[in-house]
């Protein structure tokens, strides 16, 4: 047997054995999959939408033009990152 044929027989095997275990758990899988992402969804986009109006919030009552932001943000992410002095 050669390499590629041992690996035909492995990619053959892995698709097959993936293929039976889908078909055997879908309904579990499905059922996992839409209970996570409707319980999640809602969430991300609340915080999504928070931040969202947040950030136009301090935009909105800020003195600092956009260009002081951005200095602002890369200092204190260089901070963070305990650049500088």
């Amino acid at each position: 047997m050669t390499t590629q044929d041992i690996l035909f027989i492995a990619i053959t095997f892995g698709i097959l054995s993936t293929t039976f275990i889908i078909a055997t758990f879908w309904n579990e899988i499905r059922n996992f999959l839409v209970c996570f992402y409707l319980d999640c969804a809602w969430k991300a986009i609340l915080a999504f939408y928070s931040f969202k109006m947040a950030i136009k919030w301090f935009r909105k009552h800020s003195k600092l033009t956009m260009k002081e932001e951005i200095e602002l943000a890369n200092n204190s992410f260089d901070n963070e990152l305990g650049i500088g002095a």
